[in-house]
């Protein structure tokens, strides 16, 4: 499944190239948007498979097929889909005229003229690059004769796109954006991985005990102690509360609105102020969700908790501006690489501090992310190259 996430870090870099710096931030919020909304359908479809109670035998395979293992094929579907439609789509001028294919990158942007309406042909007899996509570029070395040893060519590639962000002029933005991605990724992925089991058990709270007030953590502590059989054994629970399916949607809509909201907003606003708020109110939000004893109010502030996530695409945005043309794509891999690593390393303490130290999730989470919101006011508001042309 990472191996399949991994291509999201170069998608934002991509749509970034189409667009100047005036719709940029915008496009990639709206992109962000039409992902949200893609999201809401998965509570619904997850409704209708996983609650059900078929089972299909696969003696040769050894398994029982069940309900939970179909949600994961009808998942894969858009993304396969998404692959397909990767073959219509043109690579990137900017990035075309960086290595040298000019006239490749003129029939791109005359294609894109084509697919956006125009009727009278798009004649462009040169392009002149742009300070950030200057052909120095090249020392990629994308051209590989018989005798290349191509292992070797392939890491010298990688360390001409990889070093730079970590020289003097991109190092304190690379560390600051790493760390950010890191601890939201640590959020909103594995914490999340718990998320279904601390709303069933919020909601299952609920239901058996009307008008009883408790803490989040004092809920998850009883209905874990309700798991285990008598023989020591842990009951396997492959069935969600349907209240549960309800939180999710509603964090779904939180999120489709608040990247609408932000795409509305963050050309007049400014993306690290954006940054810096939706840091600070969301994980206050989770925060104060702990000590709420009223577990209906603090649902729905543990579910605002991870409407942080609208900072991922944020922070894409503003990694887009910060970095040019050639490091844009390695930018954005890099630091989501550094926040798939957060995934694994959330998503493993969560599970074990879940049982008997369960707001420590939430202080360890909480205080990292008000850091980050705070080291986010320490990012430039220009990329290094562009100051340095407007001084001159």
């Amino acid at each position: 499944m990472d191996f399949f996430l991994a291509s999201t870090a170069t998608i934002y870099a991509y749509l970034g190239e189409f667009h100047t710096d005036k719709t940029r931030s915008r496009a990639i919020m709206g992109s962000a948007f039409i992902f949200a909304l893609g999201a809401m359908i998965l509570p619904m479809i997850a409704f209708l498979v996983i609650n059900r109670d078929w089972v299909l035998p696969l003696s040769f395979l050894g398994i029982d097929y069940k309900p939970w293992r179909l949600f994961i094929i009808v998942c894969g579907i858009p993304g396969f889909l998404c692959g397909l439609s990767l073959f219509v789509l043109p690579e990137s001028p900017k990035f075309l005229l960086a290595i040298g294919e000019e006239s490749k990158a003129i029939e791109v942007l005359q294609k894109i003229h084509r697919w956006n309406g125009g009727k009278e042909e798009l004649i462009i007899t040169h392009i002149l690059p742009e300070d950030d996509a200057a052909v120095s570029t090249m020392k990629f070395n994308n051209n590989f004769d018989s005798n290349s040893n191509f292992a070797l060519v392939f890491l010298q590639t990688m360390w001409n796109q990889t070093a730079p962000l970590f020289q003097r002029k991109y190092l304190r933005i690379t560390m600051i954006i790493c760390f950010i991605q890191f601890w939201l990724l640590v959020v909103t992925n594995g914490l999340y991985m718990w998320f279904p089991h601390i709303m069933n058990s919020v909601a299952a709270f609920m239901q058996e005990h009307p008008g009883e007030h408790k803490q989040i953590c004092e809920i998850v502590y009883n209905h874990q102690e309700g798991l285990y059989n008598t023989d020591g054994t842990i009951a396997c629970i492959d069935k969600l509360e349907d209240s549960t399916y309800y939180y999710s949607f509603i964090m779904e809509i939180m999120y489709a609105s608040s990247f609408a909201f932000i795409g509305f907003v963050i050309n007049r606003v400014g993306k690290l102020l954006i940054l810096f708020i939706t840091l600070i109110f969301f994980t206050t939000c989770g925060l104060v969700s702990v000590f709420i004893v009223d577990p209906a109010v603090a649902a729905y502030l543990y579910v605002l908790f991870f409407v942080v996530g609208a900072a991922i695409y944020v922070l894409s945005a503003v990694t887009v501006d910060l970095y040019p043309t050639h490091l844009r794509a390695m930018a954005g891999c890099i630091s989501l690489m550094v926040g798939r690593l957060g995934s694994v390393v959330g998503a493993n303490i969560a599970g074990v501090l879940m049982s008997h130290y369960c707001k420590w999730n939430f202080y360890i989470c909480c205080g990292a992310m008000y850091s980050c919101a705070f080291l986010a006011l320490l990012l430039p508001r220009k990329s290094p190259d562009a100051a340095v042309k407007s001084e001159a």
